[in-house]
């Protein structure tokens, strides 16, 4: 046989789950190029985070299946090894960081891995220490992890891994939970680990700007498990957006490069903008153009000669000022702290100590009936513990919190869940049953629906969550983007006027997220009012007619997204980065006078199909 290349590649591989009869993937096929940052895309359910599964030796170990064909790593056929075996040569960040924790603390979580390859006690506290200081979280060590934010979390989960010193990293969606500003920061060091370190990094990654710049090599699977594309981005880039072979593959690329690409596929009977892109794909070489050319200025020009092409006309859009006013979440000088937190021995610590600092102080926010609601702010600002307040989760606060004018203390769980819905970060969380199909009858076990017309609603919203293959699983065994539907979808049957999401599109791929977001754009105009807390501008942009700003335990802003993204002291406070849409949209309106000043993806894309 001869030599395999040096990295990661897969070869002819197949891997079908126990009990399951359908293979993930079928001769699966393709190569990472060592020393390299690359980005693996894919429809959700698609079987990347499988792919990386075995990789890691997760499957068939913790994991059971069958596995066929090869997995090289360096030249060596590493498929069916343990975890063990390739603790000290691949490291994993998985999807949910909660699901690789085993120690109470911070320093402790971090030292169990280090511990378990034997590094030498004399290393350990610099290990852990350099770690946390890579991932912008230094001074953690004595932190209670459970104490901590998703993103913070997921900074933990980062900097266990990195302390290992694994040649070969595998992340999956390894900033799905951080704010934009620490999103930026972990790119940075994902740069940083490949150039200067001589890492191999493989990345599954929805947030593609700000990170599409720094990647290497992109292998694009589609939803049956093929490596559809694979090579450099500038071989990846153009045939993804000029090569109508590939407008059903719905994958996520930046921001102004799918307002790009939808534009092109909803004028696709346009002769004119077929001959388009014909050209502009030949004039690449059918992928030799370089990386860096896919720009805000690149977008603005292939957006001017497509207007050009199906003579646009100018367009203004009215602004949607017919919104409600009247109060239905009330929170009221709201303060609360959580009473102790463990820290570590091996930082000088005791067992426990009290928390004396409020994580929301005296807090006032005022959510309007009808209203689709965005709440923002840096990790650890204390969003998940805001939701936990609302829902009863914790009741030793101070002040009052109100729904429909009525005290929540006053209310019975059972009466405030029939009102207030909530779709957890964590969508596992929520799961009662192991099978899909039960998962979502059981939500309307309360209903005074006959078991026939029970089951008609189960089939509708499996087949329009995608899920209807899936309905004799166990969710837990769904991928990351399915459970987050199988969440939502529960949800909805429960029929609440309140629906409080929490990183709703977390897992979810291009096409799916739309989807989900559409749905809940469409609950919204029928009289659902919906919350998002999220780190994802775009959705914000798109979606949110009202912002409220979390920092400090206090409400620093509440009012349109528009006038959030106007103010450089809120965003710098809030960790936030504008949406790239929000420049991309002025570069637009200079091209095309009339053209309206817009922040949203899909708000821009709208407007420029009006005008088409």
């Amino acid at each position: 046989m001869s030599q395999q290349p040096h990295g990661v590649q897969f070869r002819d591989l197949q891997f079908t789950y126990s009990g399951e009869t359908l293979p993930v993937f079928t001769d699966l096929n393709c190569s990472f190029p060592k020393h390299k940052l690359n980005l693996l895309l894919g429809p959700s359910g698609c079987g990347k985070s499988t792919a990386m599964y075995l990789l890691g030796g997760i499957i068939p170990h913790a994991i059971e299946g069958d596995i066929q064909g090869s997995i090289y790593l360096d030249g060596e056929d590493i498929a069916g090894k343990r975890p063990q075996e390739l603790a000290g040569r691949v490291g994993f960040v998985f999807q949910d960081p909660e699901s690789q924790f085993c120690t109470f603390t911070v320093a402790d979580e971090i030292a169990f891995g280090l511990e378990n390859i034997n590094t030498p006690v004399s290393q350990i506290s610099r290990r852990i220490v350099d770690s946390l200081a890579m991932v912008g979280f230094a001074g953690s060590e004595n932190l209670i992890i459970n104490n901590l934010s998703g993103g913070e979390k997921q900074k933990i989960a980062i900097a266990a891994v990195l302390a290992m010193e694994p040649e070969t990293i595998i992340l999956d969606e390894p900033t799905a939970n951080l704010d934009p500003a620490s999103t930026d920061e972990i790119f940075g060091l994902l740069e940083k680990l490949v150039r200067e370190q001589g890492k191999t990094l493989i990345v599954i990654e929805h947030k593609l700007d700000g990170f599409l710049d720094k990647v290497d090599h992109i292998v694009v699977m589609d939803q049956n498990g093929q490596a559809r594309l694979q090579g450099g981005v500038d071989r990846v880039l153009p045939r993804l957006l000029f090569d109508s072979k590939f407008d059903s593959l719905k994958v996520f690329l930046p921001e102004h490069l799918l307002i790009v690409r939808d534009v092109y596929v909803q004028h696709a009977d346009s002769a004119a903008v077929r001959d388009l892109r014909r050209r502009k794909l030949d004039a690449v070489g059918g992928g030799n153009l370089n990386k860096y050319g896919f720009d805000l200025d690149f977008g603005v020009k292939a957006l001017t000669t497509t207007a050009a092409a199906v003579g646009m006309k100018q367009v203004s859009v009215d602004k949607d000022n017919s919104r409600t006013a009247n109060p239905l979440v009330v929170l009221d000088g709201v303060s609360f702290a959580y009473q102790k937190a463990r820290v570590s021995k091996l930082f000088g610590g005791s067992a426990e100590k009290p928390v004396c600092q409020d994580i929301l102080h005296d807090l006032d926010l005022t959510i309007n009936e009808g209203d689709f609601a965005a709440i923002l702010g840096p990790n650890g600002a204390g969003k998940s513990t805001l939701l936990n307040l609302i829902f009863q989760i914790e009741t030793a606060y101070r002040g009052k919190i109100s729904i429909s004018g009525k005290d929540v203390k006053s209310l019975s769980r059972q009466k405030l869940y029939q009102d207030i819905g909530l779709v957890f970060q964590n969508p596992e969380w929520q799961f009662v049953t192991n099978d899909v199909e039960q998962e979502l009858l059981y939500s309307l076990k309360k209903s005074v629906l006959s078991d026939r017309l029970k089951s008609l609603r189960v089939e509708e919203m499996l087949g329009s969550f995608h899920l209807e293959n899936e309905k004799g699983q166990s969710p837990f065994l769904l991928s990351q983007g399915q459970k987050r539907r199988l969440s939502v979808a529960a949800m909805l049957l429960a029929g609440q006027k309140i629906l409080f999401l929490d990183e709703p599109t977390y897992g979810q791929d291009y096409q799916n997220q739309l989807e989900l977001m559409e749905l809940m754009k469409s609950l919204n105009q029928n009289g659902v009012t919906i919350v998002l807390v999220t780190h994802d501008m775009s959705l914000v942009a798109d979606y949110a007619h009202t912002v409220h700003l979390l920092c400090d335990g206090k409400i620093r802003f509440s009012g349109l997204a528009e006038d959030l993204f106007a103010d450089d002291d809120l965003i710098k406070e809030g960790r936030l980065m504008r949406p790239v849409t929000w420049e991309f949209s002025r570069r637009l309106a200079e091209n095309f006078p009339g053209f309206p000043q817009l922040i949203g993806r899909q708000k821009i894309i709208n407007a420029f199909n009006e005008t088409a």
